[in-house]
């Protein structure tokens, strides 16, 4: 059994959400918090395997109880309303977050997800990295989680020269030559990376407009990166492209 504890002060949405985990037989629902001071002063003891965090609570953040939390920790699925800022830094680090109000389907597919990383040794790493990002303390140099069958990589967004589809898989292509298959969709990392100064130029094509080394206009016009990689750019999103170049 995974035992498991809610955390949210809206006592609504912890009965819903209690109600939609009871059709989960591999789940315990050990305790209900609606107050994250309670909650932190107790989860040492109850140790739970897996908890539903809000974000937004009076007097101590979703963020906050995590850092105050001792390792190791347990799985972390968030559940919020919506919040921009939180969900890149979720994104980022592939850490698994619901909105309100919550949709079975997403509740599932969640679930499903982090039942398999329970035991996973990297689920550590997702938590310590998303930490670092909402803490700000590599603002300048934030990172993205790149899931693959083997594990999971943590990389510098600006290390990426560009992303290229492959199916339902993307090439991670960075500035040290090396090349990293991950089980999303470009669509997934063009989410990500959107306000990164990334851009889709093609159907196949995610670049990072800081690592172009030239614009080529003629037949039909494609780019050069910095690795020497040519990138042809698509119809229509070459004036979009052109316009945020200024040329």
């Amino acid at each position: 059994m995974i035992k498991t504890v809610l955390i949210d002060d809206e006592e609504n949405a912890s009965e819903v959400l209690e109600w939609h985990l009871k059709s989960f037989p591999q789940l315990e629902v050990y305790k209900v918090f609606q107050n994250a001071f309670q909650a932190l002063e107790e989860l040492p003891s109850i140790k739970p395997d897996l908890i539903f965090l809000d974000i937004h609570m009076p007097g101590m953040s979703g963020f906050e109880l995590l850092e105050r939390l001792t390792k190791p920790y347990p799985a972390i699925i968030f559940v919020s309303a919506h919040d921009e800022f939180a969900i890149r830094a979720f994104r980022y680090a592939a850490v698994d977050y619901l909105l309100k109000p919550i949709v079975r389907a997403e509740l599932e597919e969640s679930l499903n997800r982090t039942l398999e990383r329970i035991s996973d040794k990297q689920e550590q790493s997702r938590i310590e990295e998303l930490l670092l990002n909402i803490q700000g303390l590599n603002l300048h140099k934030p990172k993205i989680a790149i899931p693959s069958q083997s594990g999971i990589d943590f990389i510098d967004i600006s290390e990426i020269l560009y992303c290229k589809a492959d199916n339902n898989y993307t090439e991670i292509h960075l500035a040290d030559k090396r090349k990293l298959i991950a089980s999303k969709t470009l669509k997934d990392f063009e989410q990500m990376l959107q306000d990164k100064n990334f851009f889709r130029i093609h159907q196949s094509w995610l670049i990072n407009m800081g690592a172009i080394k030239r614009l080529n206009k003629q037949d039909g016009g494609w780019l050069e990166m910095d690795d020497g990689t040519h990138i042809p750019i698509s119809r229509s999103k070459k004036e979009e492209f052109m316009n945020q170049m200024k040329v």
